[in-house]
């Protein structure tokens, strides 16, 4: 690595590599143009170490990601130019996110479909992917047994609710229509 110092008094930490190919040596004097991809490619690079940062940690959807960095980085040429990147090497995929994103939410016991539908919307998931995932991983039995736990939990915490209530309730925590009637004529 170098350290360039700039006349503008900005630095520069430069990869040997990059100095190499530049012919750069202790007297070089560089075009505007160059210092300028420079100081792109030390952006670009601290974007890219702070997606893969995000990444180690989970999953993010590209929309998540690009929230992310665009509130530390003002670039959004070099973000998108990053997220790319991060695709095209399987490092970030959309369809990985969706997969673990809706498994997760299947554990949670207090929500239906359509909440977990519209979660998936706000993360950046489409909801053509999103209904796809929810079919593949669940069925009307499963939405009718969290269904039953929740309102089985409303009925603990809450004492005498009128039926408009009760359905008021688990219709707002994402259980369809269908689902609510069953349960609430059933209990």
């Amino acid at each position: 690595m170098m350290l360039l110092l700039l006349n503008d008094g900005d630095s520069l930490l430069i990869p040997e590599k990059k100095v190499n190919d530049l012919g750069l040596t202790l007297q070089s004097s560089l075009s505007v143009e160059t210092v300028f991809q420079l100081k792109e490619d030390q952006i670009y690079s601290a974007i890219y170490r702070k997606a893969m940062e995000f990444l180690a940690v989970r999953e993010h959807s590209s929309r998540e990601l690009f929230q992310k960095l665009t509130t530390r980085f003002q670039e959004t040429h070099l973000i998108e130019k990053c997220l790319q990147h991060l695709k095209q090497h399987a490092f970030q995929s959309d369809e990985r996110y969706a997969e673990a994103f809706i498994s997760s939410r299947l554990t949670r016991k207090d929500c239906g479909s359509y909440m977990i539908l519209a979660e998936a919307q706000q993360k950046g998931i489409s909801k053509e992917v999103a209904e796809k995932l929810l079919r593949e991983q669940a069925d009307d039995d499963l939405w009718l047994e969290k269904a039953k736990n929740y309102l089985e939990w409303i009925k603990k915490t809450s004492k005498n609710l009128s039926y408009q209530k009760q359905w008021n309730k688990l219709y707002t925590r994402g259980f369809s229509r269908e689902i609510i009637h069953q349960v609430l004529n059933e209990s």
